[in-house]
């Protein structure tokens, strides 16, 4: 599964997945109007575990969606910053 942690946020959200074979993930952030605020791309470390941080510190407190692509799925999960 994927958990995206702390949320809500003051600025460090972290990533995790558990027990899913990936071996990239694409991570695309929306603002809440629509409009790509970010786009990174990863690579897994561990075979079981994968954790990656993003940093909302220099973007305004908002609610923001991260996508995230690996395997032919895409997740789409709300993340607020205050």
């Amino acid at each position: 599964g994927v958990n995206i942690f702390p949320n809500p946020s003051t600025g460090q959200v972290f990533i995790r997945t558990e027990n899913e074979d990936i071996d990239q993930i694409e991570i695309e952030l929306y603002n809440q109007s629509g409009q790509r605020v970010s786009e990174l791309s990863y690579f897994k470390y561990t075979k079981e575990k994968y954790m990656m941080e993003l940093d909302l510190q220099s973007l305004p407190n908002s609610i923001y969606f991260i996508k995230l692509a690996y395997r032919n799925k895409t997740i789409v999960s709300k993340v607020i910053k205050i």
